[in-house]
Order: structure tokens, then C-alpha cells, then sequence
């Protein structure tokens, strides 16, 4: 397996307690809801995705509990209104609902799609080509009009551009630049590349980026997974469409969250990673954490001995970072919020469907629920010391500490991802979407 690298450790963030004047008023809906008495359970003796080594009684939290939960969470650790927060979030849940039946109802149509961060309530849909009439229709049926703001004629779809990330992502590799980021700007519609050189390394010439790319392209025609675009312009590459930033360094772009006291999965009796989802795999149930997490072997659950795992299959490439094993023990479709809440898997989220939303992230190290992280963007290609590592989701705040890698993003009772850890400038947050995730290692997340 892959070892882990980059073994420094990060600080802690502790920005689970109310910032200094957060102006947090709880909605009395919230308010009743938080009052109500909770069922408590003692540790059972089956592996879940997080828990907790100072307590071991966990809390089992409903579907509306959870929410509410986050609410408060994002609320206070970014100041605003509570009430101004669940204005927001229904939207956003209304605005993904709407995005994704047109999605189903026009494939290949849409080239960007997103909401304003929180507490904003708006919405953002962009079209290859004309805008279909249906559209306005939609939005008009769920009353989303004046919360949507709908473009057309873009060039490709967002499908597409993601696929051309990847393509000059490998294209830098080819130039010999082992470190780079490279994503695609639906606001723009441009492709945004980092390249980062040493002191002693040649500036890169765009020029020389983008003939590359062309050339990359036009081989994609014949093998590869980006032989499937749908538009033959996206084969056409052009100095216009790619925005290339320079910096210098030499170290690498994404710092991995994997050692120094993580708990929950163990390597030979240390502490690690952070589990991250139970699913079902050709090898059996089990759950799925990050691939550069190495030599795990052992699940730690509370109130009971460790249990032995058996490592299954990784993934740490162009479909993100992500590593199954299976285990001795039972693997329900559940998961630690927090270190005593514990709540139903019921949904997971579609990548495309989350730039702008909120989500929220929780590590065993760190052991601190944060929620103030909105998407920045999805598809994002990293090259890390030489290696691709693709599809990648980045997120705002970083909050990780190592030990967390292979933790869970989600948002009440929704898988969203697992966590590796933050971009090279250390403020930007990164994890392996749940849908690439789970399906780069032959895997499907248990729900109930």
C-alpha cells in the first residue's frame, strides 16, 4: 500500500465554541427540539464510522435533531443568525432537490451549477448552448424564480471541462511538474491551474502548457476514460481558456491528516486515521477511509477489545483517495457526528450538486465538529509529488489535525466525503467526494 506522507502535524482550530460576539438567537422550533430527551446507549460491540475513547455512552440523534444540530454548529462558529442559517439551508436543500431533476431531465446541458455561501439565498444554473424552455417553467413550479439565476450559451458542459481537468493535470505531469492543483471555474468557465517550482526549477510557459494539453486531448480520442466527451470541441484547448498561477516551493500540495495520535483505526496497535463510511463490497461489508492512510489493521470501537480489518482494495488517483477494508465485526449504516452523537446514514450527496453548500466535517484526532466549510469546487485534480490525485472536492476553513484523514464531511443524516486533508496554503480544506469515493474501490455506502 501507499505510505503515508508528509507526517507533519497541523494545530489544532478550535473552533467548536462560539466566536466572540456570534450573534447565535436559536429559532424556538430549534430551541423545543434541542430540549427534547435523547435515548442513550452504551458502546455496542460493532465497528461504526467514529466514537470516542473518553466516554462510552453515545447519543442517538433523530433526522430532525441532526439538522438542527448543524445549524446551531454552523451558526455559532461563523457568528450569524441561527434563524438566517435555516433560511439557508432550506434553500440549498430545495435548490439541490430542483438542480438535480433538471440535471436528469437535460443530461450533458448544464456547465455550472452552484449556490451563494450561507446566509446568502441564491442559486446559479449555466447551459451549453440555449437555455431549454422547461427550465423557467420548473423554477417558477417550485417558486425559485427570484432565487435562480439562469445563463446560456456556454461552450461545453461542466461534465466535460471536469474531464479536460484531468487531461492537463496529467499534461504537467508530462512537463515535469510534479506539484500542481488544476480545477475548473464555473463562473468563469476557464480552467485555474497552481504550478508550483522550486527556486532552482524554470518558470513553465503556458504556451508549452497548452500544446501539450491539445496533444493530450486529441490522444483521448483513441483510449482513456476521457475518450467519452460529448462535444468534440472539448478536443479544441486554447491559452484563453486556461488561468495559470506560479509559486514557489517544494513542498507537498495536499498535507495529509493521517498520524500523530488519530484514533479509531490503528496500524499495529498506533493510532492513525479516522474510519470514515460502513459499505457493502465484493468482499463483504466494511468501511471505507483514505488511501494514504497505510498498514491499517485494526478498528477500535469504545467498551469493547480492538477487532482485527482486513485491507480490500485503494484507490489514490484520478478518482480521489480512498482505501476499503473489511472487519470482524457488524457495520451498520451509522456514524459519529461528534464523539457521543451518533446518527443514521440515510442519503449521500451528488458531487456536482455541491458547490456553494454548507457541510460540515468531523476527525477522531481533533475530536470537534466544525460546519462553517462551504464547497469552493469540485473536480479538482492534484499533483502530488508526481501522482494525480483527481476529484478531489475543496472546501473553505481548514480545522483538521493529523489523525483525522479518512474522517467523514456530511451534513445531518448525508454522506458528502472523506477527508485527506488541506492545500498546500493550509487555510483550504480537501476531501475525496462520497460517490468517487465509494465507487473507485468497487464499494457502495450503506444507508438505511
Amino acid at each position: 500500500m501507499m505510505k503515508a506522507i508528509n507526517l507533519q502535524p497541523l494545530a489544532t482550530n478550535k473552533q467548536a465554541t462560539p466566536l466572540p460576539g456570534a450573534r447565535f438567537i436559536m429559532p424556538l422550533s430549534l430551541a423545543l427540539l434541542l430540549a427534547t430527551p435523547l435515548s442513550v446507549s452504551a458502546g455496542e460491540e460493532h465497528g461504526q464510522a467514529h466514537g470516542d475513547d473518553h466516554s462510552h455512552e453515545q447519543v442517538y440523534q433523530t433526522q430532525e435533531q441532526t439538522v438542527y444540530e448543524d445549524v446551531k454548529i454552523l451558526a455559532e462558529q461563523s457568528g450569524l443568525l441561527a434563524v438566517d442559517v435555516e433560511k439557508a439551508i432550506a434553500f440549498q436543500t430545495r435548490f439541490s432537490a430542483l438542480a438535480q431533476k433538471i440535471n436528469e431531465q437535460f443530461p450533458g446541458k448544464v456547465s455550472g451549477l452552484w449556490v451563494e455561501p450561507v446566509p446568502e439565498t441564491r442559486g446559479h444554473i449555466r447551459f451549453k448552448g440555449k437555455i431549454p424552455k422547461e427550465v423557467h417553467a420548473l423554477l417558477s413550479k417550485n417558486r425559485l424564480s427570484n432565487s435562480v439565476k439562469v445563463q446560456g450559451n456556454d461552450k461545453l458542459s461542466l461534465d466535460d471541462q471536469l474531464k479536460r481537468v484531468n487531461i492537463l493535470a496529467r499534461s504537467l505531469l508530462s512537463l515535469g511538474y510534479k506539484n500542481a492543483i488544476t480545477s475548473f471555474n464555473q463562473k468563469t468557465q476557464a480552467i485555474d491551474s497552481i504550478v508550483q517550482v522550486s527556486r532552482l526549477q524554470a518558470k513553465p510557459d503556458k504556451k508549452a502548457i497548452v500544446a501539450r494539453t491539445r496533444k493530450q486531448l486529441q490522444l483521448s480520442k483513441t483510449h482513456g476514460e476521457e475518450s467519452q466527451f460529448t462535444d468534440s470541441r472539448a478536443l479544441e484547448f486554447s491559452a484563453q481558456e486556461l488561468n495559470l498561477k506560479v509559486v514557489s516551493g517544494d513542498s507537498p500540495m495536499i498535507n495529509f491528516e493521517h498520524s500523530r495520535g488519530g484514533n479509531w483505526l490503528r496500524d499495529d496497535g498506533f493510532r492513525e486515521c479516522t474510519s470514515g463510511w460502513a459499505v457493502s463490497g465484493d468482499s463483504g461489508d466494511g468501511i471505507i477511509t483514505a488511501a494514504h492512510c497505510s498498514g491499517l489493521n485494526q478498528f477500535e470501537e469504545p467498551g469493547v477489545p480492538l477487532y482485527s480489518m482486513t485491507w480490500r482494495r485503494q484507490h489514490l488517483g484520478p478518482s480521489g483517495d480512498t482505501e476499503y477494508h473489511t472487519t470482524t465485526h457488524i457495520e451498520p449504516a451509522e456514524f459519529y457526528a461528534s464523539s457521543g452523537q451518533i446518527r443514521e446514514v440515510n442519503n449521500w450527496r451528488w458531487t456536482w450538486s455541491m458547490p456553494g453548500s454548507a457541510v460540515c466535517r468531523y476527525g477522531r484526532s481533533s475530536n470537534i465538529r466544525t460546519c462553517n466549510h462551504t464547497v469552493l469546487n469540485i473536480g479538482v485534480s492534484v499533483n502530488q509529488n508526481g501522482t494525480l490525485v483527481g476529484s478531489m472536492v475543496t472546501a473553505s476553513n481548514h480545522s483538521g489535525i493529523g489523525g483525522d484523514s479518512g474522517g467523514g464531511w456530511s451534513w445531518g443524516n448525508t454522506a458528502w466525503g472523506i477527508h485527506s486533508g488541506s492545500i498546500w496554503n493550509g487555510s483550504t480544506s480537501v476531501f475525496t467526494p462520497i460517490f468517487e469515493g465509494m465507487t473507485s474501490v468497487g464499494t457502495f455506502i450503506k444507508t438505511q
